[in-house]
């Protein structure tokens, strides 16, 4: 949302449910991402960019945020998420602005 005061606290939410395996520690887990600016709404960053869904270890922190790590675990293949990504955060990759907060849409794939 525009305009609305930046999220202090990083959150996550479950759009839709799939209905594939459980995600464990340590799984390999491809999703797909759009990423948004708190601020601006803009799409500042999509897995469409690279072309390709991404693969990450569900837990592990390894080139992904460890919020996103720990978002994926207990979630089923399928699932679509929403995750914002508070201002000001620790991991945040280092290319992104840390006063603006970050919204990803996350489909499991």
């Amino acid at each position: 949302p525009a305009n609305a005061a930046l999220p202090g606290f990083s959150a996550r939410r479950k759009i839709s449910s799939g209905s594939g395996a459980a995600i464990e520690f340590g799984d390999p887990v491809v999703i797909k991402y759009d990423m948004y600016s708190w601020s601006t709404g803009e799409k500042v960053e999509s897995s469409e960019d690279i072309e390709e869904a991404i693969t990450v270890q569900a837990g592990v922190v390894q080139g992904i945020p460890e919020y996103l790590a720990t978002s994926l675990l207990g979630r089923q293949i399928g699932d679509k998420l929403e995750i914002v990504f508070q201002h000001n955060m620790d991991d945040l990759p280092s290319y992104l602005d840390k006063n603006d907060a970050y919204v990803l849409v996350v489909e499991i794939l």
